[in-house]
C-alpha cells in the first residue's frame, strides 16, 4: 500500500523481501495489510477492510492521531511514538474462540 518510489519499499526490495504490486480490489482473503495514513483515505480504507479475511489485521502508522476507527476494526495495538501513532487494527467478524476443557482428577497443580 505503498508507491514504487517510497524508500521505504526500496529499503525492502533490497533485503530480499518480496514486494508485489497488485490492485487491491481484486485481493480477498488477505491475513494483513501494511499502510500509512490509511484512516484518513475513507475509499482506500473500505477497499482495505474488503480485502480482509474475518480476524485479519491491518498494521498502519498513522500521523493524524485524532482519527476515529470504523466501526467494523477493533484496536488491538496503539503505540504513540513522537510524531505519529502505530495502530494494529483487526477486522471485527467471525472470529471464534477456540478452547478446549481438560478435566484433572488431581489437586496438584505446579504445572499451570
Amino acid at each position: 500500500m505503498a508507491s514504487a518510489d517510497n524508500p521505504s519499499v526500496a529499503d525492502l526490495e533490497s533485503s530480499q523481501i518480496k514486494v508485489e504490486y497488485r490492485k487491491m480490489e481484486r485481493e480477498e482473503d488477505c491475513r494483513l495489510i501494511i499502510a500509512a495514513n490509511i484512516l484518513s483515505d475513507t475509499k482506500l480504507l473500505d477497499t482495505a477492510v474488503k480485502a480482509l479475511a474475518d480476524g485479519a489485521f491491518i498494521l498502519t502508522r498513522e500521523t493524524d492521531a485524532d482519527k476515529s476507527v470504523k466501526a467494523d476494526l477493533d484496536v488491538v495495538f496503539e503505540k504513540t511514538l513522537e510524531n505519529h501513532k502505530l495502530l494494529l487494527l483487526r477486522k471485527a467478524g467471525a472470529v471464534t474462540n477456540y478452547f478446549k476443557v481438560i478435566g484433572l482428577e488431581c489437586s496438584l497443580y505446579d504445572l499451570l
